[in-house]
């Protein structure tokens, strides 16, 4: 009998698994991780891999308290300003860091696979890697009457196994989901995210902003920094564009980028009202924004892209938990998919530890629903912003270019509420 059975581990069931087993307030835990891919290993390359991803403070916290910072932070970019602006109008944000404290770091997700697995490992995980799971059998509601046989069973490699708690760690298509009946309500954007590494000129601080730009087409291109002289590019746009962009060669596509970041795509209309309001502006302490991305000399990879969607389901049943992926998906504008991921598995430790040092069982069902309730006001704001903002910048119109400028020239000049933004990514 486990305590726990993680199916999946990417970068979400590592990392809840090892919490599970160096908890302070739970009696020691029995955690078995299983997943039907090999192990992961990652080769150290010099050219930065296509799959970057961005960790918050608190998502490097908790990679640090099971073990796995130290490995990951050899190759981990720090981020300390993040420059975001549209390509219709001067209006920008500027997010910089406080006390020398990156905003982010930028790191490979599969350098990240590796050091939670390995770090699950000599935290007592159980391991489980190209082991075929069958058989899941959730228990149609937990009867505290006969507890003793209520829990959930699987058959791996075609052994049986029963645990008092599954955690679906194991993506957009979870099989934990889909045996806990739950449905996902999803919605395909019609875009793609295309990616490459590229080199670009050498930058005045060192390479540590990021950079997005709001494009008139409604497409997004973010360049991320990764390395002294390398930034991961994320084009998310039109399926047509992608396969377009896919299909260059890599001199045009270079020239490309260079254009989408630098070209004001401003219209005579937004030009005369910014004219017209600058002494205004200037008078009230409105801030100048200037937005100066590096200069992109040369693509080092192959460009790649991945379908862009958003997704969200209920995430718990019976002795059974949905993390990360398998419960929610998020446009990739905002960076949070893995983060949101990390903050499911440090509520969920939360909530168990709390209800157990109630004297309840921590996986009862009031307990998990205890857990879904902070999960919804914990992503809530963050995907519901995700999606207005997407919304607002795919209208291209100049009066709403305008009025969006206007906007993010206020907010840029109140502190307050740049920390207030920051406060949430973080």
């Amino acid at each position: 009998m486990y305590d726990a059975i993680c199916i999946g581990s990417g970068l979400i069931g590592g990392a809840a698994s090892s919490l599970l087993r160096i908890s302070k307030f739970l009696p020691k835990q029995k955690v078995l991780l299983v997943d039907s891919a090999r192990r992961p290993s990652f080769l150290q390359k010099e050219i930065k891999d296509l799959r970057q991803i961005a960790v918050n403070s608190s998502s490097r916290n908790l990679l640090s308290d099971i073990g796995a910072w130290d490995h990951v932070s050899k190759r981990a970019w720090p981020v300390h300003k993040m420059s975001i602006a549209e390509g219709a109008g001067k209006g920008g944000l500027l997010f910089e860091s406080k006390n020398s404290q990156p905003l982010n770091y930028i790191t490979e997700a599969g350098l990240i696979s590796e050091a939670i697995v390995n770090a699950a490992d000599s935290n007592g995980v159980e391991l489980m890697f190209e082991s075929k799971v069958s058989d899941l059998i959730i228990p149609e509601r937990f009867n505290p009457e006969i507890h003793d046989t209520d829990f959930v069973k699987l058959n791996v490699n075609d052994q049986i196994f029963e645990t008092k708690l599954i955690l679906g760690c194991d993506g957009a298509n979870s099989m934990v989901r889909k045996a806990m009946g739950i449905k996902s309500k999803s919605k395909l954007y019609g875009q793609r995210g295309v990616v490459a590494t590229v080199e670009i000129k050498s930058e005045s601080d060192g390479n540590h902003t990021a950079y997005q730009r709001f494009l008139p087409d409604g497409s997004i291109l973010a360049f991320l920094p990764c390395n002294s002289n390398q930034i991961s590019i994320v084009w998310s746009c039109s399926d047509s564009k992608a396969e377009k962009l896919q299909g260059m060669s890599n001199e045009d596509l270079v020239e490309k980028i260079n254009h989408a970041m630098r070209e004001d795509y401003s219209s005579t209309l937004y030009n005369n009202i910014h004219n017209m309001l600058t002494p205004f502006a200037t008078r009230i302490g409105v801030k100048d924004f200037t937005f100066n991305p590096p200069e992109i000399t040369s693509i080092l990879s192959p460009v790649a892209s991945f379908q862009l969607a958003t997704a969200n389901s209920k995430c718990t049943g019976p002795r059974s938990v949905l993390l990360g992926d398998a419960a929610h998906r998020v446009h990739p504008m905002a960076g949070q998919g893995a983060n949101m991921g990390y903050r499911d598995a440090e509520i969920l430790l939360d909530v168990m530890e709390k209800f157990h040092t109630r004297g309840t069982d921590p996986t009862s069902e009031l307990c998990l629903r205890d857990f879904e309730n902070e999960i919804y006001n914990e992503h809530t704001p963050m995907m519901v912003g995700i999606e207005a903002l997407k919304t607002i910048y795919s209208q291209n119109n100049p009066v709403f270019s305008t009025l969006r400028n206007i906007g993010t020239a206020t907010i840029n000049s109140n502190q307050a509420a740049k920390e207030l933004f920051i406060s949430r990514a973080a």
